[in-house]
């Protein structure tokens, strides 16, 4: 039987649109600067981290060649994550789990690409043809997108507590 793009989105589960619409509405007021609190970014981080992790071990069979295919990409999204951080000066408040994040539109635009890879690569190609996973082109994809966005997690992540830790800090 033959779907068309429109029947994929509303064979969808309706919790996939909710936890879409919650990323953009993060990621729409990471275009303002603000406080954030250490505790809450780093259990976003994790949790999304835990999303990805679980469908990746879900459709991928876990042997050498694909781990190092996911870890070389997450290294390059660990430098990528640190770097974005760097760049937008990030700091923390002195003596305080919290620190100051300025406004910027990249993770917006990074949310949307990732969402549409994402839901391209794990929905709608699976969807159409399930064998489509036993490709090796296709699985490495998946690997090099799925190992860079765990990366840039993970650099966003090592940024921030070393800004806690280190500086620079804020001037409250």
């Amino acid at each position: 039987m033959a779907y068309s793009f429109w029947q994929i989105i509303a064979l969808t589960p309706w919790w996939t649109y909710v936890f879409i619409w919650y990323l953009l509405y993060l990621s729409f007021k990471a275009t303002k600067p603000r406080i954030v609190s250490l505790y809450t970014f780093i259990l976003l981080h994790v949790i999304c981290m835990a999303l990805i992790l679980i469908g990746l071990v879900s459709l991928i069979q876990i042997n050498s060649t694909n781990l190092m295919l996911c870890l070389g990409s997450a290294f390059g999204g660990i430098f990528l994550g640190w770097l974005h951080f760097r760049l937008i000066k990030i700091k923390a408040i002195k003596h305080e789990a919290k620190f100051y994040l300025p406004g910027s539109w990249l993770l917006l635009i990074v949310i949307i690409l990732l969402v549409s890879a994402k839901y391209y690569l794990f929905g709608y190609q699976v969807f159409f043809d399930p064998q489509v996973l036993k490709q090796e082109k296709y699985l490495s994809y998946i690997l090099i997108i799925s190992g860079l966005i765990l990366g840039l997690f993970i650099g966003r992540m090592l940024y921030v507590l070393r800004c806690i830790k280190h500086g620079p800090y804020v001037k409250v």
